[in-house]
Parts: C-alpha cells; structure tokens; sequence
C-alpha cells in the first residue's frame, strides 16, 4: 500500500511539524488542525474572518453573533482545510468516516454544531467531542479538529441506525464495507437522556454490578454504571451494523478523572468474555465531557465485521486489559502506547525533555512490533499524540524529524489533563498502519 503525504497549507492550522494528511489506498488520514484563515494566517475571530459567501451562517442577530462569531468562523475554516485537502482526490466533505472534536469550552457546542449542519447539512460523520487543556494552542484558538475520509473508489459510506432515541445532527455510526466507525458514547439513559447514576438504572442486564456494599456501590457504583451504560450504547451501534463487542478493532476510553479506572476496567472485564478478547485500546484524562459535571466517560469504537487478528506483545507489565494492536484488512490498529517497561517503570526519566526521551522509546518498541507484523514505522499513516498539558511539544518535533526521515505520517497532537495514573507517563501514542498484504 503506497502512502502519499499531503502538504496543501505549509503547515499553517497543525501544532506539530506534520503533513495535512496522508492519503492510503483507500483511506485520508486528516492530521488535527485548528483554525487559520488558509489565504491570510489570521486566526478566525469574527465575521470579517469568513468569505462573504461563508456569512450566511450568521444569525444576523445583535445578542447572538457576537457571542458565536469566533466559533462559527471557526468551524468553516477548519472544514474548509478538509474541503481543500479532499478536493483534488476526488473527494467531498460527506466522504467524512468519522472526526473527533476538541474544544477549549465546551459551551461552544452549539454554535459549532450549528455551523457544521449548513456546512454538511446531510448526515455529518460520528464524532467524539471533548474538552481538553488550550496551553499549546495559539491565542484566540477555541476547537480542534481531527478526521479520516473515504476515497470514494474505495466505497460509500452507510449510515449505521440505532435504538438511541433522537440524535443530535451528526450519526451514531458510518459503515464502509466491513468497517464501523461509531460515534463516542456518554452514559445517557436512552430513555431519558439522563445521565444514570446508580447500578439499579441499568436494569435487571447490569444489575450484577452491584456488591451489596453500601459503601462501595455509593461511591463506585456511579462509574461502574456509566460505564456500562457506554459500552451499551456502542454496543447498540454496533449491533445496528450486525456486530458487537467482540468485533471491535480499538477503543478509546475518555474519563473525567483516572481514579475512575479501576472501576471502569471491572466493568469491561465482564464485558469482553473470554478476557482474551478485548481489543487494543488506551484510556486518558480529559478536562471535560458531556458538558455536565455528571458524566464521567466517553468511549468511542471502530469495528469490523470479519478478519480482526488481535496482536499481542509483552505488555507493559501491569496485565492491562488488551492487546497492543489489531490487523483488519490492510491496516494495524494501534492502543495506546507509553514507555512504561515491563516491571512497570517508566523509560525516559530524567532532568532534561523527559518527553522526547519517551517518544524515542516507544517508537522503537512500536517500530518493533509492527515489523513483525508486516508493518513498519515508514507505513504509519496516523498517530494520535496525546500529551500532557505542559508537555514540550518542539521536543516531540525533534524526534519525529529523526523517527520519520523518509516521510511523515499524519499526525494529531491531543493535551489532556492526565496521561496515565502514573504522572511520570508525559505521552500516549496510539494511531494506524498500512500493513503488506501476504
């Protein structure tokens, strides 16, 4: 599979030094970006900011575009880069699989939503969307952006339907050929939109979660839950395509604080049967999400209908809860890798750029892995970077110029409040390869 890198704004949108995105065979991996001008470089902050024929978006209202001039101006900018990369390969915004979408307030929402829906009025692509730390972005920035299209010779992408009750403007999943990508999930009760609090909402299906311990259901019982309720959802996704749990090929797991993981891995222990099964996947702790202080995690999915071929490697030593990869088809799924070494300890300690030191290590340990998985870091077409907070972002540039010297693939870069339970963990790289066919 023959990876082509697109360079279409010199940079202008990324924090990292990185492609726009990387066209494969049959998918565009779409590198995270915020919002410039793409003719000017100015960051989009009102409505001088838009073309004229882009300010139709506007409300024309003294109380409200004032107050939604910067995101609104925003997204179009943001979809207009998707626009311009997509165009010359033939390809539209509706060949959008999936985008996750990161604000710096969640309040935004709103306004962001309504301008996709005039930007892509039918069927906008599932997404996550989350609150994350802004320290790394440039002033004025208030979203982000990350995304994965279809070629169109390569297939149609199908709306993937589900007994979730009504939702918002976008679809709870996409299914290209034997593919799902389904929209990340939040613990809404499906019948109220509530988020559920207690193990007895669940029914008498997650009534096994509860101990019997006043103590522990009280305090524990709110995540195990919600967590439940997550992996419910997406299941019910899923299930609208014919699949399930078990044919998911990476997931990702968003909670509001870390303290909440050992309850959330109990709960998936019960779900993925036989352990064995449970696919690569990685876990972060995002600022905020759900915009509601009850809602504790989000768990987004893809999975495949047939071919899932879980990798394994020797683990980081903690006998966490899934594989390191998953080959389907022509790509390797990635979970999320750090540089946590087999007795636990963290590679990379040290007074000086502890960052970069931690990426080095963890590309050779995935450079490793898929080399013996008919891959190699030359055929990543994407990485997710999920970073702290005040991580040195021009280290990991450092690094990449070194790792990637014959072409890099696309990348975003994600802060979060928290990595890993263990502080001295300053990245997370989980992302997707090409893998040769046999």
């Amino acid at each position: 599979m023959a990876n082509q890198p697109i360079q279409a704004f010199g940079g202008k949108g990324l924090l990292a030094k990185a492609p726009d995105a990387l066209k494969t065979d049959t998918l565009v991996f779409l590198s995270g970006r915020h919002a410039v001008n793409l003719d000017t470089g100015a960051i989009p902050r009102d409505a001088a900011s838009l073309p004229p024929a882009a300010r139709q978006m506007y409300a024309s209202a003294r109380y409200i575009d004032p107050m939604e001039w910067a995101m609104t101006a925003q997204t179009w900018w943001i979809y207009e880069a998707f626009r311009r990369i997509l165009e010359p390969l033939g390809a539209t915004l509706d060949n959008l699989v999936r985008t996750n979408t990161y604000f710096r307030d969640l309040e935004d929402f709103p306004a962001m939503e309504r301008a996709r829906a005039q930007i892509i009025p039918v069927d906008p692509p599932p997404s996550t969307v989350l609150t994350i730390p802004y320290g790394h972005f440039p002033e004025g920035e208030d979203l982000a952006i990350e995304g994965v299209a279809i070629l169109p010779a390569a297939g149609r992408r199908e709306p993937v339907h589900a007994q979730l009750g009504a939702g918002a403007h976008f679809l709870w999943g996409n299914q290209v050929k034997e593919v799902v990508w389904a929209a990340g999930q939040t613990a809404g009760h499906p019948l109220t939109g509530e988020f559920v609090n207690r193990v007895k909402e669940l029914g008498l299906e997650g009534r096994h979660l509860a101990t019997n311990n006043i103590h522990l259901d009280s305090r524990e019982g709110r995540v195990s839950a919600q967590a439940w309720m997550a992996y419910w959802r997406v299941k019910t996704i899923l299930e609208g395509a014919g699949l399930g749990l078990k044919d998911i090929i990476q997931e990702k797991i968003y909670l509001r604080s870390l303290k909440h993981l050992p309850a959330v891995e109990r709960v998936r222990r019960g779900l993925y049967n036989p352990n064995e099964a449970a696919p690569p996947h990685f876990y972060v702790e995002v600022t905020d999400v759900g915009r509601n202080t009850d809602c504790l995690i989000e768990v987004d999915a893809i999975a495949a209908a047939r071919g899932r071929e879980l990798l394994k490697t020797s683990g980081d030593g903690l006998g966490r809860l899934g594989v390191s990869g998953c080959a389907q088809g022509d790509f390797i799924y990635l979970g999320g890798w750090t540089a946590r070494q087999g007795d636990g300890s963290v590679a990379g300690r040290g007074p000086s750029k502890p960052i970069a030191a931690q990426a080095a290590w963890i590309y050779d340990r995935i450079g490793e892995f898929l080399g013996s998985n008919r891959s190699s870091l030359m055929q990543l077409a994407k990485v997710d970077l999920y970073v702290r907070g005040d991580a040195d972002l021009r280290a990991l540039d450092a690094v990449h110029a070194s790792v990637f010297a014959g072409g890099m693939p696309a990348v975003s870069i994600i802060p979060m409040r928290r990595i890993d339970h263990d502080d001295a963990v300053e990245l997370k790289v989980s992302g997707v390869a090409c893998r040769a066919s046999r």
